[in-house]
């Protein structure tokens, strides 16, 4: 007999623990750095960028025990505030989503990390998304309140991270491949290991590409860098997939991505869910799996509630699931970031069904109007829908899981 949790909601988060575990970085870079070839008397520098930049160094730590090395020096810029994984590292706290004044000191850090390296040595760059944000400094000619004022604009604008990245990284101190850059020329050997929260995984988007050098003269002049994605939303859906087979479910990978505008998204994966649903009669449950990064375009002026895309995603789809009745019955969603925190709020996401909408009236509510402001938050509030923030380790982008009972 398939295995199967007292309610959905159980269900959906154990589904989507697994997807984070399966996408956690830390043994994706303890297993890329056991395998990098390079002479164990080099010294090793280890500089650590983004929201899983501890768990990513201390899987470099163990890699590096293994063959009896230790880092000579380097730096660890995280979103929290956490001690130094290892005495020669020093942890630093950055800003996000928009830069400010711990982010230019996050991004004075690497330079003195990156001054301390010497020729010979193997520069290990660990970055994850939300670099570009945490050691986020303006290159010279642009103050630092304009800076923070292109990514707070950017951030309103609906704009997908591969458009803002390609933007903010032609005005980031240590974008485009300039970190990359300046530790070759201080005659290090550069291994980029990358955890990829964007769609496509193109080094130059994740983290605005610190390593990943723009024009063939860059190119040509710092052959010593490479850049290797270890983990991304593949890995996440894969182990949603897994742990679904073994609590005795089917599932299916949905080919269309999560993209574009959050609320529309919503609707589109709530109609697939209905669609599958009343296609045929399912011989057992099912899970529908879809991955990527959806966008919030945010008005200039006017009512502003407070959420994020996952949660926006979220409360479009129970509009649909509620507006068809009893079609909706038997299905449930959970949509979520895999770094454990979506948007500037204490939630990591939510899970919704054909009754959430009802519940959101029932608590006093107006979910149309609060979906209309962007007040996902406050809405799936009351009707308990949300999952509360955590720290994950992973960063791969967002996920969002439909349940067919």
């Amino acid at each position: 007999m398939p295995l199967r949790p007292p309610d959905p909601r159980t269900l959906l988060l154990d589904l989507f623990d697994a997807g984070v575990a399966a996408a956690r970085p830390g043994p994706a870079v303890e297993r890329a750095v056991g395998e990098l070839e390079f002479d164990p008397r080099s010294p090793v520098h280890v500089i650590a960028l983004g929201k899983a930049a501890r768990e990513m160094t201390e899987g470099a730590l163990v890699a590096l025990a293994h063959r009896g090395v230790e880092p000579v020096g380097g730096v660890v810029v995280a979103a929290h505030v956490a001690p130094a994984p290892h005495a020669r590292l020093r942890a630093v706290q950055g800003d996000h989503p928009v830069p400010g004044a711990r982010s230019l000191e996050a991004a004075d850090a690497v330079g003195r990390a990156v001054d301390e390296v010497q020729a010979g040595a193997l520069a290990l760059v660990l970055v994850s998304g939300g670099a570009t944000s945490l050691v986020g400094a303006p290159l010279p000619g642009a103050s630092a309140d304009e800076y923070a004022a292109l990514f707070t604009r950017l951030l309103g604008e609906g704009l997908d991270i591969v458009e803002m990245n390609a933007v903010r990284r032609r005005f980031s101190r240590w974008a485009a491949g300039r970190l990359g850059l300046a530790l070759a020329r201080r005659g290090a050997r550069v291994a980029g290991l990358l955890a990829s929260d964007v769609p496509g995984a193109d080094p130059a988007t994740i983290g605005s590409g610190p390593c990943a050098l723009e024009g063939d003269e860059h190119a040509r002049e710092a052959a010593t860098i490479t850049n290797r994605v270890v983990v991304r939303e593949t890995d996440a859906v894969a182990g949603i997939v897994r742990r679904a087979h073994e609590l005795g479910l089917d599932a299916h990978v949905e080919p269309e991505p999560l993209a574009g505008d959050a609320a529309a998204m919503g609707q589109a994966v709530a109609k697939r869910l209905v669609a599958f649903r009343h296609a045929g009669t399912p011989t057992r449950s099912t899970v529908l799996v879809w991955a990527g990064e959806t966008t919030v375009r945010l008005p200039a002026g006017g009512a502003r509630g407070t959420g994020g895309r996952s949660q926006e995603l979220a409360l479009s789809a129970s509009m649909h699931l509620g507006n068809v009745g009893g079609l909706a019955r038997g299905l449930a969603l959970l949509a979520a970031g895999t770094d454990g925190r979506d948007g500037p709020t204490d939630a990591a996401g939510a899970v919704v069904d054909g009754d959430t909408w009802q519940r959101m009236f029932d608590a006093g509510r107006v979910p149309n109007y609060d979906l209309a402001v962007h007040d996902s938050h406050g809405a799936l509030a009351a009707a308990g829908a949300l999952i509360p923030a955590r720290h994950t380790g992973a960063n791969v982008a967002d996920v969002c899981i439909g349940l067919v009972q």
